[in-house]
């Protein structure tokens, strides 16, 4: 083959990475083929999550149609404000009467503002847009600052350096669906700030500075589907979230958690996704997803785990997807008899810590990833098998000829 033993060709062929690299999160081949979502395990979880995913992704497309067509069109206007405008090309409609002359503004009420509109302050707005993203600006939040857009359903403040957030910075945004921080340097969030936002689903805090996960904020949300905290300081310690019957997917990778009790994740009861990857925990407690009966997809990748107890998963019986790779694991046959998964990721877990036999057995399991490619030959049951290849032989290889087998 074109890489070395226990390492893969990037799809464009030009680059050999480590197979211990493939699904860690991490984008080491220029095409991201070492991180594909299918040989991932990434299209487990919610249902629910994924058909708002493909539909946010739709948006997310026409809004850079929209920045496209009004660059091209004129963006370069030398008065101070924008007036109400009626383009046809691409549903380039505006209804919003004010908004800032740098700023692209689509599909009726769709205002975008990103780096080139060089935003120092809140922009002057009229009250008509429905989704506002302002990316890469710097801003400073103030109490009542979207006080009058009543209408405001969806809001992106990324890369933004925003650093505080004010007691009443969303105050009055009662219909507000989707509310993203990423990016920026929040390290606190003072009690009652998401107080009245009870129509929020989407709450997005990536890449902050958050030391303390305020759970008690998040008791406001009876709608919340989707919590995304990644990349932040967060350690969960004498931390119990609270019963929030929609939520769907909950992410808390790249954090400092170093413990899971037993009452960490109980009240979340319609959990569909748990991402803990990465994380610094050395020890789950058996019970500590005892409750979670509806969950689909537990990611625990890159933990400094030892042993996770036989009971770990046994009342998850609607789970689909484990990943355990890169932990000091032993991967027993208490451990895995109970599940009725079918992908598995023990990426990074030693040869002598694996039991093939109890894998072999697995009736359900279709695709597991293991570190080398000789580690298939010992569960060949298995329908798909990565890596595929050692460069001389592959998976079909081991499963039509017995003397490989």
């Amino acid at each position: 083959g074109p890489c070395p033993a226990a390492s893969f060709a990037c799809d464009n062929g030009t680059l050999c990475v480590p197979r211990r690299q493939m699904c860690d999160s991490r984008n080491d081949c220029a095409d991201s083929s070492d991180e594909n979502p299918v040989e991932c395990g990434l299209l487990y979880g919610s249902k629910e999550i994924a058909d708002k995913i493909v539909r946010n992704a739709i948006e997310k497309k026409q809004q850079r149609l929209i920045s496209a067509v009004s660059n091209a069109s004129g963006a370069d206007s030398t008065t101070s404000m924008v007036p109400r405008n009626q383009s046809l090309t691409l549903n380039m409609t505006c209804d919003i009467v004010t908004y800032p002359k740098a700023c692209q503004c689509g599909q009726g009420t769709i205002l975008y503002c990103g780096r080139y509109a060089k935003l120092r302050r809140f922009p002057r707005l009229s009250s008509e847009v429905t989704n506002l993203i302002i990316i890469r600006n710097n801003l400073t939040l103030r109490d009542n600052i979207f006080a009058n857009f009543t209408r405001l359903q969806k809001l992106t403040l990324k890369y933004n350096n925003i650093s505080r957030v004010p007691l009443g910075s969303f105050s009055g945004l009662f219909h507000l669906e989707r509310l993203e921080l990423s990016h920026n340097n929040v390290s606190h969030l003072p009690h009652g700030v998401f107080l009245g936002l009870h129509s929020l689903q989407w709450l997005f805090l990536v890449n902050n500075h958050l030391h303390h996960l305020p759970v008690e904020q998040l008791r406001f949300f009876r709608r919340l589907e989707w919590l995304v905290l990644s990349r932040n300081r967060l350690t969960l310690r004498n931390v119990q979230l609270p019963k929030i019957p929609t939520l769907y997917e909950v992410y808390l990778d790249f954090n400092r958690i170093e413990y899971i009790g037993e009452e960490t994740f109980s009240q979340l009861d319609n959990l569909h996704l748990l991402d803990l990857q990465h994380n610094l925990i050395t020890h789950i407690h058996g019970r500590a997803f005892a409750n979670l009966t509806n969950m689909r997809d537990i990611r625990l990748v890159g933990n400094p785990i030892k042993e996770l107890s036989g009971e770990t998963f046994l009342h998850n019986t609607r789970l689909e997807a484990l990943s355990l790779a890169l932990m000091p694991i032993h991967i027993s046959s208490s451990l895995m008899e109970p599940l009725n998964i079918s992908f598995l990721n023990l990426t990074g877990i030693r040869y002598d810590h694996i039991d093939f036999e109890a894998i072999n057995s697995m009736r359900n399991l279709t695709y597991i990833i293991y570190d080398r490619f000789f580690y298939c030959s010992m569960t060949p049951r298995v329908r798909m098998c990565k890596p595929s290849t050692d460069g001389v032989s592959s998976f079909q290889d081991l499963l039509s000829k017995p003397v490989l087998r």
